[in-house]
């Protein structure tokens, strides 16, 4: 079982809190987190201790560009903590996926796969000498 201290969990909060205020600082509402930064840090970190977090309601607005969708957003501290648990959990998931699965990994973009890709197949096909076939 995982079990983690209150200081490591305010550290990882903060850190959170930088992720998701990356390319946000201009916005009202990552400013009005700010006014207050360790008190509201500390009282997330507070909640999620205690298990007693629970996440706000998404908002939604329809945006028209590149084509017409609709987009549901969460608030920022649910942000904060979408990243808290993505960071928890990404170690321990990465270590049980396969070498050929790219997507969301860090250092696993399309440009590793490519170059994988063509190592499997001069790999199979014993240089290029040899026909195979793929699926």
């Amino acid at each position: 079982m995982y079990t983690i201290t209150k200081y490591r969990l305010r550290k990882d909060v903060d850190y959170a809190f930088r992720l998701a205020r990356k390319h946000k600082s201009n916005k009202l509402y990552v400013k009005r987190f700010e006014e207050n930064l360790d008190k509201n840090i500390d009282i997330l970190t507070e909640l999620l201790f205690n298990r007693e977090y629970s996440p706000s309601p998404s908002f939604c607005f329809i945006i028209k560009e590149p084509k017409l969708r609709e987009i549901f957003a969460a608030k920022f501290i649910d942000r904060i903590v979408h990243h808290v648990y993505y960071n928890m959990v990404v170690k321990m998931f990465d270590s049980l996926l396969i070498e050929d699965s790219y997507s969301c990994r860090v250092g696993k973009g399309t440009h590793y796969g490519v170059r994988r890709l063509y190592k499997k197949v001069q790999q199979a096909s014993e240089n290029y000498r040899k026909e195979i076939y793929s699926l």
